[in-house]
């Protein structure tokens, strides 16, 4: 076995070597460094139907995000080019965070991506969300203003969506128009060195666990995911399509977090559905002879069962079922119940969009629909209707308005679980449980502004 190691670890210095080889000789050019970043002011007008102690505020100021990127890129003289990108994300009244940081291999081969980056599920993927303008409509900033109901999916992410997770990623260079991407990442919850496994997850945004479950405490992680991408790309006359599609899958758990006052995780983890969930989309747009673009777009994903309990109470913390506080004052427990939560899916959303632009100036119209069963009869559903209008004076300023309205209903057990689960480890449980609504219909209004360089 130590043979065949080392003559592996041969093979693959040899291999380096000769794919490395004279990059230091004529036509290498030294690494230079290129920074850009830019923020988002944005006004919130909104009215929710639902009336909770966590109903959004009528008239909402924020600005959303901040991003600061440093990119260093050089290349060797036998043609490879090479880069490190940094990315810094920060929100008002949180700390920066260094969301992106990896790096990278370009040439005949295709592309090598390593570190925390994106993969193949996010960067191939293009549907309706590609052509909206203002926030992004149903993957949007309309989500800090309206409300919504117990397990209502958020926008138009995979469960399973790795994110910024450390991870290897691999895109074929294209060949008749398409291209293969695929990507590897050991855990989900990982965007540093730690290769301890802790059964906990510490990266509950990751996009594949937004409004998964209605507590981040008790958010799942894969091991040993892995993405695939596909896509079509091309442009015939006036005409330019794009079809693609991801697929991700990996071994999903739940981190059994310690119900007790310290908090500190557990040893044990409990096993969930394997993540298994797909995402297409497609984009078509026509050059008018006047200059005019016209765009029209589409997309659907589907979860199936990804990251769901096996069975009600499959979470435990040394051999005994997690519990959430019933009250915080006298320190008393009742166990979580996750319902029939196992008996239903993980959801699925379609989505369709056209946009118009001419010049300075663009518009667009969207819609997108989305679905859970949260038991084996009941579900929670939503309807999201978007308008947009933007214009760009000049290079790196964009103003924006945008006008979302949402329907959206859910069902008492689903609200039932959704407070049980998110009492969990809260410091108000009470507050945890009356967040919870079955029903909202939300009408927001986003005037904002972007500034990038």
């Amino acid at each position: 076995m130590l043979k065949r190691t080392i003559s592996l670890a041969l093979l693959a210095s040899a291999m380096v070597t000769s794919v490395f080889a004279d990059a230091a000789g004529k036509g290498a050019s030294l690494p230079t460094l290129s920074i850009n970043g830019n923020t988002v002011m944005n006004a919130y007008i909104a009215h929710n139907s639902a009336k909770n102690n966590d109903t959004k505020r009528d008239y909402h100021l924020a600005n959303d995000v901040s991003d600061l990127y440093f990119l260093i890129k050089g290349r060797m003289s036998n043609g490879i080019e090479y880069g490190y990108k940094m990315g810094i994300q920060s929100f008002s009244g949180s700390n920066p965070v260094f969301q992106q940081n990896y790096i990278e291999f370009n040439g005949k081969f295709g592309t090598f991506q390593v570190g925390n980056v994106v993969g193949p599920e996010d960067s191939m993927i293009e549907d309706g969300g590609a052509i909206v303008g203002g926030t992004g409509a149903f993957d949007g900033g309309y989500y800090n203003a309206a409300l919504l109901p117990a397990f209502v999916m958020r926008g138009n992410d995979n469960i399973g969506d790795t994110g910024y997770a450390t991870k290897l990623a691999y895109y074929t260079p294209s060949l008749y128009n398409v291209r293969f991407g695929i990507a590897f990442t050991p855990d989900t919850s990982k965007r540093g060195d730690d290769g301890a496994d802790k059964a906990q997850n510490t990266n509950p945004n990751a996009p594949g666990n937004r409004a998964f479950l209605p507590n981040k405490r008790l958010y799942p992680y894969d091991l040993n995911s892995f993405a695939f991408g596909l896509s079509f790309k091309k442009e015939w006359n006036n005409w330019g399509f794009n079809l693609n599609g991801a697929y991700i899958t990996g071994d999903a758990y739940y981190g059994a977090i310690s119900d007790d006052e310290k908090g500190g995780p557990a040893a044990t983890r409990t096993k969930a559905r394997r993540t298994s969930a797909y995402q297409l989309g497609t984009v078509i747009g026509y050059r008018r002879q006047n200059g005019h673009l016209i765009q029209v777009g589409g997309g659907y994903l589907n979860n199936d069962k990804s990251r769901l309990e096996k069975t009600d109470g499959s979470i435990v913390d040394n051999n005994q079922p997690l519990k959430s506080y019933v009250n915080r004052g006298s320190n008393t427990t009742a166990p979580i119940s996750f319902g029939n939560l196992y008996q239903g899916n993980s959801g699925q959303a379609w989505n369709a969009a056209l946009g118009y632009v001419m010049g300075i100036y663009k518009f667009s119209a969207s819609y997108q629909g989305t679905e859970r069963k949260t038991d084996a009869t009941n579900k929670a559903r939503s309807n999201l209707f978007s308008v947009t209008a933007d214009v760009v004076p000049v290079g790196g300023l964009k103003f924006y308005v945008e006008a979302d309205y949402l329907r959206a209903r859910s069902n008492a057990a689903a609200v039932a679980t959704a407070g049980s689960l998110a009492s969990f480890k809260n410091d108000t449980p009470q507050r945890a449980i009356n967040n919870q609504v079955q029903s909202n219909n939300a009408t927001v209004v986003i005037i904002g502004t972007k500034v990038s360089f």
